[in-house]
């Protein structure tokens, strides 16, 4: 059998992510957009941790910060720069928390939802009532 050429692109996954992001938030299936969303930026992260505190955080987080935009949509160095503000917020977390004799509390999905960041805008989440705990729900269960 006679091997054909055939040229392979190499496959951004970050960027495959984002795409599909944008395909399930046309699509009106925003828990599946979040998650995209959300594993976009920490693929694109290069960053080497895989705890599960981490990732249950920085979900949550990152899907406030998208909940709470008048436009279910970012742009890539705006998720960058989102994600950072959530990362040096944890990294902050966990520096005081190993100084306190408390630890990580145990409902850490709960507890992700009262930190605040300061986001470059006002989050609002008062003219979309209960429509936040369906999609918080689906990520405590990947969490």
């Amino acid at each position: 059998m006679q091997m054909l050429p055939c040229r392979v692109e190499k496959v951004r996954l970050d960027r495959f992510f984002y795409d599909l992001a944008h395909d399930f938030s046309r699509q009106g299936d925003l828990s599946d957009a979040l998650n995209c969303f959300c594993d976009a930026f920490l693929v694109r992260s290069t960053l080497n941790d895989s705890s599960q505190d981490w990732l249950t955080f920085y979900n949550v987080q990152f899907s406030m910060y998208m909940l709470g935009k008048r436009r279910f949509d970012v742009q890539i160095p705006e998720g960058d720069m989102v994600f950072q503000l959530i990362r040096e917020r944890w990294v902050e977390i966990k520096t005081e928390l190993g100084k306190s004799r408390l630890g990580l509390v145990r409902n850490l999905f709960e507890w992700s939802r009262t930190v605040e960041i300061d986001f470059p805008f006002e989050l609002d989440f008062s003219d979309i009532p209960g429509q936040c705990d369906p999609i918080f729900s689906i990520l405590e269960q990947v969490g």
